[in-house]
């Protein structure tokens, strides 16, 4: 997971998906489409038992064609991400290798340089997040992960910002330092 979060290996993230697809139907090798399916039902099923269930509301429903997200088509609302996220911080198992696996911003892989104004500093060495990016046919910019609270918890955030079909082209800079900017707002510096 390390490798597939610091330098986002968006071929490991789909032979990962390959991978889980084989293991689950030895019988007959999947493609992408059909990994992105068993993903589906898992995300469904993290969401039935979600404070954030929103899909009996949904007119959008959970869309996965690929693991990586390399794909339009894919649809996950950042509340479907948080409930992942969360899901995994209830699993005490799974939660320590998950979230050393995540960069650490200011530090390492594609956050490495991000939260360096003198108002987003604070969450450098704090934040643990992974980030994603398309720019064909829309521009999406996308961030997720933890952040440590000062009593120790964490607290688990996602903000996806794409451009739409009339405006495809966003300006993927401005809309990260914007994400970063925000965060900084919502999590105040608390160490």
């Amino acid at each position: 997971l390390k490798g597939l979060f610091e330098v986002s290996n968006n071929y490991v993230g789909d032979m990962l998906t390959l991978n889980l697809l084989n293991e689950s139907n030895a019988k007959n090798r999947g493609d992408l489409k059909e990994g992105g399916a068993l993903l589906e039902k898992y995300m469904k099923n993290i969401l039935k038992n979600s404070a954030w269930d929103t899909s009996k509301n949904s007119s959008s429903p959970i869309i996965l064609e690929s693991g990586s997200g390399l794909t339009p088509n894919n649809r996950l609302s950042a509340r479907d991400v948080i409930s992942v996220l969360d899901h995994i911080y209830f699993n005490g198992r799974a939660f320590p290798a998950f979230l050393n696996a995540l960069p650490i911003v200011g530090d390492e892989g594609t956050l490495k340089k991000r939260f360096t104004a003198s108002s987003e500093k604070h969450l450098q060495g704090r934040l643990r997040g992974k980030t994603g990016t398309l720019t064909e046919p829309v521009h999406v910019s996308a961030l997720g992960g933890y952040s440590r609270l000062k009593n120790g918890d964490f607290v688990s955030f996602a903000i996806i910002v794409n451009g739409i079909k009339s405006k495809p082209q966003i300006d993927l800079k401005n809309i990260r330092d914007a994400i970063d900017s925000d965060l900084a707002k919502v999590l105040p510096s608390e160490l």
